[in-house]
């Protein structure tokens, strides 16, 4: 009997949710908020910012945004999650304007110089909540993945060659180096 209830509140929520088709949990704590500005060594002062998507972990499958900062020793530090129903514009935007709000309600400057994420418009266009506008790089995993998929009509010498400048750049280990690299393919 007990089960039969749980069951019927568990779908008739889930139900609710679909008939609505929106959903927004956000998740973060005030540690995780302080990652924003960690430091970065020194070495520039630039941040790289990270969002993605992760699907599947949840029961009704909706996308779960993940949002953290990279280091240069490339560690990931996560500053939040959310949950949401959709992939629009609208809901990057509801994203980032909640993690403003949050860090300016802790006293947390949060003003990105570059944003890497997946080639998506609506995440794109999203990040005009920004004054500072950031700029935005595709992650290395879609670069390699868009490479492979725009490339098949290369011989596969110059596929490799591609893959191998591309890592290239990817392993520069600052801007002068990068430069030179770039410079040298």
């Amino acid at each position: 009997m007990v089960d039969d209830v749980t069951s019927q509140c568990s779908s008739t929520e889930y139900d609710r949710v679909l008939s609505t088709k929106d959903c927004f949990l956000f998740f973060t704590s005030k540690k995780l908020l302080e990652n924003i500005n960690r430091p970065n060594d020194g070495i520039d002062r630039h941040h790289i910012y990270h969002i993605d998507n992760t699907y599947k972990i949840n029961t009704n499958r909706f996308p779960m945004v993940v949002f953290g900062q990279s280091d240069i020793s490339g560690q990931f530090h996560l500053v939040c999650l959310a949950i949401t129903s959709h992939e629009s514009e609208q809901d990057f935007k509801r994203f980032y304007e909640t993690l403003c709000s949050l860090c300016n309600m802790i006293n947390t400057s949060f003003k990105p110089d570059y944003i890497a994420q997946v080639g998506c418009l609506a995440s794109l266009n999203a990040i005009n909540v920004f004054q500072n506008k950031p700029l935005i790089v595709m992650c290395y995993f879609h670069v390699l993945k868009n490479v492979k998929e725009f490339s098949r009509k290369l011989t596969k010498n110059n596929f490799d060659m591609v893959l191998s400048d591309i890592k290239e750049l990817n392993y520069s280990k600052n801007f002068f180096e990068y430069e030179v690299n770039k410079h040298n393919i």
